[in-house]
This record gives structure tokens, sequence and C-alpha cells, in this order.
């Protein structure tokens, strides 16, 4: 096995429990990775501030790949390295798409989160808004006027929570050209712009810090994971990942509430001799 320099990994359904904690073994195999060398990165599909506050949490450092790889940041809450936006024309096409059918979405902009209705509110704004405006200078909007306003000065992402007619939402975004369409589960849709995805993103991350692909370890359970998956030398599918995740990844690990990601780290780095 190659010499492993990063370990870059999903958050919801990879890194973090249910209850938005991460398992201490978890957290043990990561930090003795760390005082190997090797850079510890989130790659989620959450804003970056958000993410970043998993690793805030636990004691870990490195570079946050947020929104899907639209997003990345040098450190959490640190300076963004790259930023990628929807077109405009096709992010207003999009939004038209979605109201015409009753659509509820939220947009992820550079520092801002906008829901398309009042009452509707984000979960990091419900579990973490103070601290995510204080430390992230992140700000939170509701409403067609704020969506208005977000798509004027740019979105990253557009993301469909479960709602009854997700299916037919889907069908109907997918005929919108220079759109990226995936799912971070089944319950959920996620709007990208074209060519922006965790592969992209990773492969970014890796030339900033001057690694091969080739000398990544990566995590993740669902489709959107699949193109960093794909992308680094060593690709892991989680344990609780969709039969049709595990067949394109060359590596399988445990679920990550049995530790997964610290499983694998025990046995291919830290007890596979690297040096």
């Amino acid at each position: 096995m190659d010499r492993i320099r990063m370990i870059a990994m999903d958050l919801d359904g990879t890194l973090v429990q249910q209850d938005g904690s991460v398992l201490p073994d978890t957290v043990k195999a990561l930090k003795a990775a760390s005082k190997k060398g090797i850079i510890i990165a989130l790659a989620s599909g959450r804003y970056p501030e958000n993410a970043g506050t998993i690793m805030l949490d636990n004691g870990l450092e490195g570079p946050v790949m947020g929104v899907n790889g639209a997003i990345i940041q040098d450190r959490p809450m640190g300076r963004t390295l790259y930023l990628h936006m929807i077109p405009r024309e096709t992010a207003l096409e999009a939004r038209a798409c979605l109201d015409r059918l009753g659509a509820r979405y939220i947009l992820f902009s550079y520092k801002r989160v906008t829901t398309s209705h009042f009452g509707m509110t984000h979960r990091s704004e419900i579990n973490d808004g103070p601290r995510m405006e204080r430390l992230g200078g992140i700000s939170f909007d509701h409403g067609a006027e704020a969506v208005t306003k977000a798509l004027m000065t740019g979105v990253s992402k557009i993301f469909l929570p479960d709602q009854p007619n997700l299916e037919a939402i889907g069908r109907a975004v997918r005929t919108i050209p220079h759109l990226l369409v995936t799912r971070s589960n089944s319950r959920n849709i996620e709007l990208m712009p074209e060519g922006i995805h965790k592969g992209r993103g990773i492969a970014e991350l890796a030339r900033w810090l001057g690694i091969p692909l080739s000398a990544i370890m990566a995590f993740g359970d669902e489709e959107n994971d699949l193109p960093m998956l794909t992308t680094v030398g060593y690709g892991f599918a989680m344990g609780n990942a969709p039969e049709h995740v595990k067949a394109q990844c060359a590596y399988t690990t445990d679920s990550y509430d049995r530790n997964g990601i610290g499983n694998a780290i025990e046995r291919y780095v830290l007890n596979g001799g690297q040096e």
C-alpha cells in the first residue's frame, strides 16, 4: 500500500453519529494518524463552517471541503481556497422550476444560508445558529425576497429536503442544463454547479497541498461521495452504504456506528507499518 498522506471523510453516516457525536475510538485513530504527519480533512455536503465545528469539537485540525466541494477552506473557520457557484441563469431557471412545483428548498451561498419559506429553518440555525454567526460569520435568511437576493449574489448549492413530491421534483430539475443533480441520501436532492462534486473538490485540495490523489484515503456512504471515493487511491465505502455505492468502491469498512473509519485506519495506517 502506498504511503497515505491525507485522510478525507464525509460526515453524516460516515464520521458523525445520529446524535451528532463522533465515536471516541474514531477520534483516537484520527489523532494517531495526525501524529504520523497525515493530514485530516473533512469532505461534506454541509457548508464548511457547519462541518468545521465537528473538527473543533473533537480536537482535530485540517482542511474543510464543504458543499460537496464547492467551498473549500484551509482549516475550520479558515481561509477560503476555492469557491464555485451555480451559473446565475441556471440557478434562476432552477428556482422557477422549484417554485412552480411548490418545492421547499435551501440555498447555500458564501457565508449565507437561505430557506425558501418563512418558518423553514436549516438545522444548523436551530442547533448552533449563534455559534455559526459568531465563529463563521454566517447569516441566515428566509423567504422569497431573501432567495432573490441570494441568487443575485451567487449560490453554490440548492438543497431539497424530504417532501411529498421529491421524485417528481428530481425528474424536473434533471432537465435543466449545466446543473449536477445528486443525493446525500434517498430522502433529499442536491443541486450543484455542473462538474462540481467531491471528486473535483478532493483533486483541488490535493493539488493545493501538493499531494497525489493516489496517496489519499477517503471514506463515504452515499451517492454524493462516489466521485471522491472513485478518484482517490484508497476509497472506502462504509458498511452502512447502499450496495450500489459499495460496488463502485475499491474498499469497504465497517459501518459508521461500528468505528468503520477507525478500524480502517488501524488496519491500513497504524498497524500497517506506515512511517
